[in-house]
């Protein structure tokens, strides 16, 4: 997934390219725009987003387009939503099927490197590096335990098949993980 930089947010733009080069006080240009003061200083402050209808103000006012400042918002707001997905490691789909199958020590069925493998779960995070792994036991040949880079698993099903103990390796608080979502208890 692609990364971005830190955009600056339209309010912190508005601030740095209009307000102050032109010695400009948040009163005149809250009085220019129609709005209340409170709210340009919120949108200065980052605290609003900017709206279509602040686009067109803003636009109208300085001389700009109302796509200048939409741009900018999406631009500070998906900055955001990626720092978000980062902090929301394992939930994912998969991340959520492969701690279902875990507590209920059901198997789970995948492709891995162009394989169908069947496999009984055991723990599931993140790995010293940040790459979500799976830990599991490799029921289907060969029978063994092996950790799975999450980011190869396709196809991935809980099967209603039901595995009573972990395999003969597995220890809990698996060392490879820096992170652990969910784990055999």
């Amino acid at each position: 997934m692609p990364r971005m930089h830190s955009p600056r947010h339209p309010g912190q733009i508005l601030e740095e390219l209009y307000i102050k080069p032109h010695r400009l006080t948040i009163t005149e240009v809250a009085g220019a725009l129609g709005i209340a003061r409170k709210n340009l200083y919120a949108v200065i402050k980052g605290e609003y987003a900017v709206s279509v209808e602040m686009a067109f103000k803003l636009s109208k006012l300085l001389g700009t387009t109302p796509d200048f400042w939409l741009q900018a918002q999406m631009n500070y707001d998906l900055a955001k939503g990626y720092e978000m997905m980062e902090e929301m490691r394992g939930e994912s789909l998969t991340g959520i099927l492969i701690c279902k199958a875990i507590k209920k020590r059901q198997l789970i069925q995948f492709e891995y490197n162009g394989k169908v493998r069947t496999a009984e779960p055991q723990c599931y995070g993140t790995g010293t590096k940040g790459t979500e792994l799976l830990r599991a036991y490799q029921v289907n040949d060969p029978r063994v335990e092996k950790l799975f880079d999450l980011s190869k698993i396709t196809n991935l099903v809980v099967l209603d098949e039901h595995f009573e103990a972990a395999g003969p390796n597995y220890k809990k608080r698996d060392s490879a993980m820096k992170k652990i979502f969910c784990e055999l208890g």
